[in-house]
């Protein structure tokens, strides 16, 4: 092919050479071309690509039989007249005994009519603060007491006793701890020993064993059936508390929150599935204008979608403003 035959080609290709300079280039091609150039010509911009693309793969017969079967190329004749007829490509040989049948489709929706589904109240675990069967978010800045909190909860539910600012449980039940910042032995028992737990009824998931035997941390991402499991093995598991929850985010963006809602609404099935309540803890980082947020931009972000968000802070010296978490 020559340069100037390549140089033609590809304007008439990508539609940058307009139709009356490419009918007067027509007939200085080379006669190998002008039969697909003239097919390419007559054709609408957006469909020469596939045109120039069976060409080369052998799937158009351009070649001329000599100066007399070669079509006369007249420079001012309409575009239609440059129309080559090609034979149609043969089908497709399939193997013996194989027959070509649709696809199925790998994703399907599922619809669900509104008026099948009815209407729910909303369980507390603690009123107003921490509902059953969803997500709820601690956060705040540390060393304000977000772990105490969470273990004071674990140790009211063990013996069915009030939980703080709040009323009885309906029934006492176990708590599901993951801890990635507390010592177990020399933190997180002693403190609920002095918030009068009932051990046996508090579990710590401390690590996954692999099948090669090593042990990590558990992932959010990747073991959320293991957590489903060693809850449903309980029986009575009615609480389970993530600290803190960037700790369990292993190998996901926590600044993607697409990412993170995958991570999370597993989380949120099990919750619903075992009605319990799932308590993530994290963590406050100074945002822009002096604001505060939860550690990355995608907890942030999904802080103001939980069903729960409630905020720890320090105590304030006003009488009239209440101790203790409070919803955003």
């Amino acid at each position: 092919m020559l340069d100037s035959d390549s140089f033609f080609l590809a304007r008439l290709v990508n539609g940058s050479l307009d139709e009356r300079r490419g009918r007067d280039d027509l007939l200085r091609l080379s006669p190998i071309f002008q039969p697909v150039a003239a097919r390419l010509l007559a054709a609408p911009p957006q469909d020469r690509q596939p045109i120039w693309d069976d060409f080369l793969a052998g799937r158009l017969r351009p070649d001329p039989i000599g100066a007399a079967a070669r079509p006369t190329l007249d420079p001012v004749a309409p575009a239609a007249a440059l129309e080559l007829t090609t034979p149609p490509s043969p089908p497709r040989a399939l193997p013996a005994g194989r027959q070509e049948s649709a696809v199925a489709p790998v994703r399907r929706g599922k619809l669900t009519c509104a008026v099948s589904l009815e209407p729910r109240e909303v369980d507390w675990l603690w009123a107003g603060r921490v509902p059953l069967g969803m997500i709820t978010m601690f956060a705040g800045d540390p060393k304000l007491g977000k772990s105490y909190v969470t273990l004071a909860m674990a140790a009211a539910l063990s013996r069915g006793l009030p939980l703080p600012m709040g009323e009885l449980p309906d029934r006492p039940g176990s708590t599901i701890l993951m801890s990635a910042e507390d010592n177990p032995a020399r933190t997180i028992v002693p403190r609920l020993t002095a918030a009068g737990a009932d051990l046996a009824k508090v579990h710590l998931l401390e690590s996954v064993i692999l099948a090669n035997g090593a042990e990590t941390l558990p992932s959010l991402r990747a073991d959320i059936d293991v957590i489903t499991a060693v809850a449903a093995q309980l029986g009575d598991c009615r609480l389970i508390v993530i600290d803190p929850v960037s700790a369990y985010l292993k190998g996901v963006d926590d600044n993607r929150n697409a990412v993170l809602r995958g991570v999370l609404t597993p989380l949120y099935r099990l919750a619903e599935r075992l009605g319990a309540a799932v308590v993530l803890v994290s963590h406050l980082r100074k945002g822009g204008l002096g604001q505060r947020q939860a550690s990355g931009p995608g907890l942030d972000c999904l802080c103001r979608r939980l069903s729960g968000q409630p905020f720890v802070r320090k105590r304030s010296p006003r009488p009239d403003r209440p101790a203790g978490p409070h919803a955003r």
